[in-house]
């Protein structure tokens, strides 16, 4: 009998460029936001439909593949792998040229 892999979590950081107002009066603004790595399925029961979804991936393998994912999206600058403890696994950062480094975290 296997048991269930490790939970994890991944936080998704982006910013967007806003161009408010016309004229002399022009500003450029960065809005900086985060959310969290949603997934169709749910692996661990969370007190949830079965059909919702989770905020969990299953295994190391599952996450790296959805952090992965996210990184190609235009606005992600930084990403982070968290457990289901809030420990920090992994932290991945893209520069603007497109280039993605990281480290490892607390673990």
């Amino acid at each position: 009998m296997r048991a269930n892999p490790t939970p994890y979590r991944i936080v998704v950081f982006t910013a967007i460029v806003k161009v408010t107002g016309k004229g002399k009066r022009q500003k450029t603004r960065i809005i900086s936001s985060a959310y969290m790595g949603w997934t169709s399925r749910q692996y661990y029961s969370e007190a949830r439909l079965e059909s919702g979804g989770s905020f969990l991936y299953p295994g190391m393998r599952s996450v790296r593949y959805a952090a992965y994912a996210y990184l190609a999206l235009p606005n992600t600058h930084q990403l982070v792998i968290k457990t289901n403890q809030d420990k920090t696994v992994f932290r991945y950062f893209k520069s603007p040229a497109g280039v993605i480094s990281g480290y490892k975290g607390d673990m």
